[in-house]
């Protein structure tokens, strides 16, 4: 006879609670009305068992993980094996606990290695799976951060030539930011900020990367760590890529210039140093909205045109 498989011993195991539970092990079965409590116990007993099981699949595929290295060349199959293992770990830590679990098994540290890897393939799937890991997850964040995960993201950011590696490296970043002071102040210490504008410079058509490092940029507004921050000259660097043809990205860099004018209107004339020239692209530009605001998509964009517009009169 064949051995139960997993599922039908984790089946057992909650019929056999259930049981307990009703104390009708001896007795014919009667339909009876199960309590708040016996309901509460029995959906902690199937969320624990369940739990369980997942931290053993994420044992088992994370001693597979582990033992790919960065100096090793592959074969498509090894290769598609990895790429496997990502998919399988990257469910499993969607749940913050697991992700902890994942981190104790030295996931993250090893991520961090693999990100230094020569397959792009492999670099970008390690870039995800740390953001994923990431997210709202403080002990997570701190422990990247103290193997280093900072300037290993921002160093294969700077040197990579793939784009969906440069894309995942922002989207890691960005969560090793969220709500992480110590993070924050890393990211402007290491000129992070730098390296977002350059970026942002290089890839002008609003694609992805753009997107997001544009997003991630404008979290720096906000931040309390302002020290090592040149605002106007961010603002400076932006308004060359607000004075191209008008895309759904506009929007995010107005904004970012808006708000550091409100703050350095005494320095509105280091950002707009061509005056009347930008006068008059911002007014042609506010009337370009104003053509096409049928379903009043560019309201904010157009008040803002009129507050900088006010400001350099």
């Amino acid at each position: 006879m064949s051995a139960a498989n997993p599922d039908e011993r984790n089946l057992k195991k909650i019929l056999n609670m259930t049981l307990k539970l009703t104390d009708q092990e001896t007795k014919e079965f009667e339909a009876t009305e199960m309590s708040d409590e016996r309901k509460e116990f029995l959906q902690q007993a199937i969320a624990q068992t369940l739990e369980e099981d997942e931290v053993k699949k994420l044992a088992y595929f994370t001693d597979l993980f582990l033992a790919f290295d960065i100096d090793v060349t592959y074969t498509e199959p090894q290769l598609e094996l990895m790429t496997k293992l990502f998919e399988d770990i990257l469910y499993l830590v969607e749940g913050m606990d697991i992700a902890l679990e994942f981190n104790k098994m030295y996931g993250l540290t090893h991520c961090i290695k693999l990100l230094k890897s020569k397959y792009s393939s492999i670099q970008w799937r390690a870039a995800d799976l740390l953001a994923c890991c990431l997210l709202n997850n403080l002990k997570c964040q701190s422990s990247v951060l103290e193997n280093k995960g900072m300037i290993t993201l921002l160093h294969i950011l700077k040197t990579s030539d793939v784009d969906i590696v440069k894309v995942k490296c922002v989207y890691a970043l960005s969560a090793l930011c969220g709500n992480y002071e110590e993070a924050e102040k890393l990211f402007i210490q290491l000129r992070g900020i730098d390296v977002l504008i350059n970026i942002i410079h290089e890839h002008r058509d609003g694609d992805k990367l753009q997107v997001k490092s544009i997003f991630l940029l404008q979290k720096f507004l906000f931040t309390e760590f302002e020290n090592g921050i040149d605002f106007v000259t961010i603002a400076t660097n932006l308004v060359p890529i607000l004075t191209s043809d008008h895309n759904n990205m506009h929007e995010i860099i107005l904004n970012i210039i808006h708000e550091v004018i409100q703050r350095e209107t005494k320095n509105i004339n280091q950002v707009f140093p061509n005056k009347e020239q930008i006068l008059e692209f911002m007014d042609g530009r506010k009337n370009e909205l104003l053509n096409k605001n049928q379903d009043e998509k560019y309201l904010d964009e157009i008040f803002k045109y009129n507050e900088l517009i006010k400001l350099l009169q």
